[in-house]
């Protein structure tokens, strides 16, 4: 800006930058320019042709004597203006550099409507029948994987590892889940780094579950260095510019697609989501949503913020399961009483699960009919396998998924 007003006027210019970029470290704002910085830029504004150099926000005394140091004695270099003629053409820009492709970016930016599987990283089973489990999923026409960080605050394993073999084995995006709480700054920066060089390429930044909850809970304890999901979202967005946070550089900075989580509608949740956005969340995933009519609220107040929205949707398979979800068993997941009644009215188990799926799958065929996506979260039980996948077939019977479009990991 300088150089382009020294270029057009002989009059006197000044300049008073900020000490860089802030952002926010346990809770204090800091600058990332250190004195030294901060001067060497004041010296490239004086050559460009600023008389009067100072600092604004971020800048300290330190940093002013810095700059004092460095420019003391220096006359104000006088830049002769450029004639400046009406009406000459502007050359023509230079187009910009094409994006090299993103596996999962570019299938957001896509019209396809996009399912992911949650696939569970539990420590119970092999990892080959986890995998296993997941290609019925693929084949049956899941475009993405998802794997918690250890739900419930329960022992299982890397989220990341198991995305990477879910991907690597089956061709299709997978992203893994990353909660603050279990893990402090340094581990947070290695795991996206490592992540990044198995080849994942997308994540969903959580809060998490604390370890109070879990079979740990009087041992293992919560950890405050990112204090939220929005602190991890701004972590991400500064790998991607190649540093860490503590401004150090990085060779290959990891240009992750980040996401994030919405529990409801409610104002509040969309205020906190309007700021995780703002962070750098390129979609969002949602508790479950059991109605129409709740899934057609949420999509409607979410559509303003411009994110690509994959409802939850969790099939009720038994009266007990809603009963204790509905109860508040597990925190942000609410069961409409409504629905609760219902299922109670089938005396057998087994009645009650055809009931439950069979609202799922209608609930599914709407949001293929009227949305852009949709995050099918597997239940639990001896029937979970072969019910989720009815439900993922009626989504690819309503909305036909396009394998040949997958791009390649």
């Amino acid at each position: 800006m300088i150089q382009r007003l020294a270029a057009r006027t002989s009059l006197p210019l000044t300049a008073a930058p900020n000490a860089g970029k802030p952002e926010i470290v346990r809770g204090r704002i800091r600058y990332e320019l250190e004195p030294e910085a901060f001067a060497t830029w004041a010296e490239r504004l004086w050559e460009a042709g600023a008389g009067l150099i100072g600092g604004c926000c971020g800048t300290t005394p330190a940093h002013v004597a810095a700059l004092a140091q460095t420019l003391r004695g220096r006359a104000v270099r006088r830049c002769h203006p450029a004639p400046l003629t009406i009406g000459e053409p502007s050359p023509p820009a230079a187009p910009p550099p094409a994006s090299p492709p993103h596996p999962i970016r570019d299938r957001l930016r896509s019209g396809d409507f996009l399912v992911s599987v949650e696939i569970r990283a539990d420590r119970s089973r092999p990892l080959e029948a986890i995998v296993a489990e997941a290609r019925a999923f693929a084949d049956a026409g899941a475009d993405l994987f998802d794997v918690p960080d250890k739900p419930g605050a329960s022992i299982s394993r890397d989220a990341g590892v198991v995305a990477a073999h879910l991907q690597a084995e089956l061709g299709r995006p997978a992203i893994p889940h990353r909660a603050v709480v279990h893990a402090n700054l340094l581990e947070a920066h290695s795991a996206l780094l490592g992540w990044w060089d198995l080849g994942l390429r997308g994540v969903l930044a959580l809060t998490g579950d604390s370890p109070a909850l879990g079979s740990l809970g009087s041992l293992a304890r919560r950890v405050t260095d990112l204090k939220s999901s929005i602190e991890l979202l701004r972590l991400i967005r500064t790998l991607r510019e190649g540093r860490t946070m503590a401004h150090e550089p990085i060779a290959e900075p990891p240009d992750f697609c980040a996401g994030c989580a919405v529990a409801s509608a409610e104002p509040a949740h969309l205020e906190w989501l309007k700021k995780k956005r703002e962070a750098g969340a390129e979609f969002v995933f949602s508790q479950p949503v059991f109605t129409v009519e709740n899934w057609r609220r949420l999509r409607d107040r979410l559509d303003p913020l411009g994110l690509r929205l994959f409802p939850g949707l969790l099939p009720l398979l038994s009266h007990k399961t809603a009963e204790a979800l509905a109860g508040g068993r597990i925190p942000g997941i609410r069961v409409p009483p409504s629905l609760v009644e219902e299922l109670g009215r089938y005396p057998s188990r087994e009645d009650q699960r055809r009931f439950g799926l069979e609202h799922a799958c209608r609930l599914a065929e709407t949001i293929a009919r009227e949305g852009r996506g949709l995050y099918l979260i597997v239940p639990f039980g001896r029937s979970a396998l072969p019910d989720a996948l009815e439900i993922l077939r009626t989504v690819r019977t309503r909305n036909p998924s396009k394998l040949g479009s997958h791009l390649k990991i």
